[in-house]
């Protein structure tokens, strides 16, 4: 390479570069460097100075200090004190299940100062529907519980603030307690809860009555000491109680009771009963029955009754002997056989009867001749039914794989009769549950004062002359001490007129002692006032 200049020529490396080239390039590459060294002193300047301050080449001049200008101070006003936020009253509750424990529980309760809250039926239309409360405290609680009445409570309640501007710790409303209310508005909030609570039931079970008259009841669930009664149905409605048993409160299960099972009826039922007398026995005019919902807390069942016959010492009358009651599993037959000796002996009478219970069963003894003693037997009726096929067929009934003893009637029992306590009712009449008489009768009712006397008479009826059941005597004087005393007359004189103690209607003796029996009588109090 070369570079020329002006005919000279310069050599390099491969070629040749003209002298005035050579130094054209020197020239430019030394006013670039003087160039950058200026803008490098520039930006160093410019870094360090403000931008305004003086040329280099201009004299300082001291520049004049301002006097400041003074600023008003402004007055404050005084810090005022800061007001407390005002509580509002309010009731944060949920829906939720009700047991039997009545608590009911809330989210949170918020009152400014002492107070109450309460809850109430559904209608809290009064002081009557309150269900339970709790005293607050001032400010917030939360939780809270409240026990209630949960067996009157309603599927939806009301809960409401009271204040307590009466006697601290005691809630009185109606009263000084009256409701809370933010301006005319009271504080309160509704509940729908699902009532969870066990209720009186009676679960009992069709079932074979034992000869003992022993029963079983599965279980009973009573909300305080109460009596389980068992009871006859009559014609579909509930009759006499014939067995009864205490429970206690709470649950109980596998109970045994005896009933008079030769008073029972196919179907039972069994009833609830409050016990109001406690300590005492049950009642029938003051334990009522317990009620759920409206309805008696009861349970009808089926028994199968041992086979039975009832039957009093009684008078042949018209040729007649009359069983009270013949109780037979399937059709069967009742057979009457003589005395021979004290034993059974010749059958002289048959009478059908019907699967289950049957009652007043007549026997025509007509053309034999009855003895002092009969006695009575059940039979099946498995041959031809309605055709007395024995010795044959129709053989007498086994129970539990044995015989039954024959049942034995004295034709010559003389007089008597059989008497109960009971209630009066509204007929002012005593029932006297069975008369047997040879003759025609009367029973009369006295007072029972311990003497011998009869002037203390308050009614009497007119019998005639066999078995009478039921009898009723209609009182016509008040009884003292409620001791009865019922006593059998003769009728002596004109027939069906009451003819004592002027005339000769006198009382009937044996062995020289006066027929009678005694009833203890309760007056229910509206029927006291009105007995003459």
């Amino acid at each position: 390479m070369s570079f020329s200049d002006h005919g000279h020529t310069i050599e390099f490396g491969m070629g040749k570069v003209s002298e005035r080239h050579k130094l054209r390039r020197g020239f430019t590459l030394f006013l670039f460097s003087a160039l950058l060294a200026f803008i490098l002193a520039a930006c160093s300047r410019g870094a360090n100075d403000p931008q305004d301050s003086t040329p280099a080449n201009e004299a300082l001049v001291p520049e004049a200090t301002s006097t400041a200008v003074p600023v008003l101070t402004s007055t404050l006003m005084p810090t005022t004190t800061p007001e407390p936020t005002a509580i509002v009253p309010m009731i944060e509750v949920k829906d939720q299940v009700l047991t039997e424990d009545g608590r009911l529980s809330f989210d949170s309760v918020t009152v400014p100062d002492e107070g109450w809250l309460a809850v109430y039926q559904e209608d809290a239309g009064s002081a009557g529907d309150l269900l339970g409360y709790q005293a607050l405290p001032p400010g917030t609680t939360s939780p809270l519980s409240v026990r209630i009445d949960a067996r009157a409570a309603t599927p939806t309640l009301i809960a409401r603030l009271h204040i307590d501007g009466g006697e601290g710790g005691e809630f009185e409303f109606p009263g000084l307690d009256e409701p809370l209310k933010i301006g005319s508005k009271e504080v309160m909030a509704t509940i729908d809860v699902d009532i969870e609570l066990p209720f009186p039931a009676i679960e009992i079970a069709d079932q074979t009555i034992a000869m003992d008259g022993r029963m079983e009841v599965d279980s009973v669930f009573a909300l305080e000491p109460s009596w389980l009664v068992i009871h006859s149905v009559a014609g579909g409605s509930i009759g006499p109680a014939i067995g009864k048993v205490p429970i206690e409160a709470g649950q109980s299960d596998n109970l045994s009771l005896n009933i008079r099972w030769y008073d029972a009826s196919k179907k039972l039922m069994a009833l609830l009963y409050t016990d109001l007398e406690r300590p005492g026995g049950f009642d029938p005019h003051t334990d009522l029955p317990v009620f759920n919902d409206g309805v008696p807390v009861m349970n009808e069942f089926e028994v199968t009754l041992p086979p039975d016959l009832l039957v009093y010492d009684q008078p042949v009358i018209d040729g007649k002997i009359i069983v009270e009651r013949a109780v037979s599993s399937g059709p069967g037959w009742i057979t009457v056989q003589q005395d021979e000796e004290g034993v059974p002996g010749l059958i002289i009478a048959f009478a059908p009867i019907e699967d289950g219970i049957n009652e007043l069963v007549e026997l025509d003894l007509t053309g034999t001749a009855p003895t002092q003693i009969l006695y009575l037997n059940l039979h099946e009726d498995t041959d031809t039914i309605g055709e007395f096929d024995f010795p044959a067929g129709d053989l007498p009934v086994l129970y539990e794989g044995e015989l039954l003893a024959p049942f034995t009637v004295r034709t010559n029992p003389g007089n008597y009769l059989v008497t109960a306590d009971q209630v009066l009712n509204e007929e002012k009449q005593v029932i006297i549950p069975l008369v047997v008489t040879d003759l025609d009768a009367w029973v009369a009712l006295y007072i029972d004062d311990g003497d011998e006397g009869f002037d203390d008479i308050l009614g009497w009826t007119w019998l005639p002359a066999g078995v009478n059941r039921n009898v009723p005597v209609t009182l016509q004087g008040n009884p003292e001490d409620n001791k009865l005393l019922a006593i059998l007359h003769q009728d002596g004189g004109t027939s069906e007129e009451f003819d004592f103690p002027e005339g000769v209607d006198i009382p009937l003796r044996r062995n020289q002692q006066l027929i009678q029996s005694p009833i203890t009588l309760q007056i229910p109090p509206e029927l006291e006032r009105n007995i003459p």
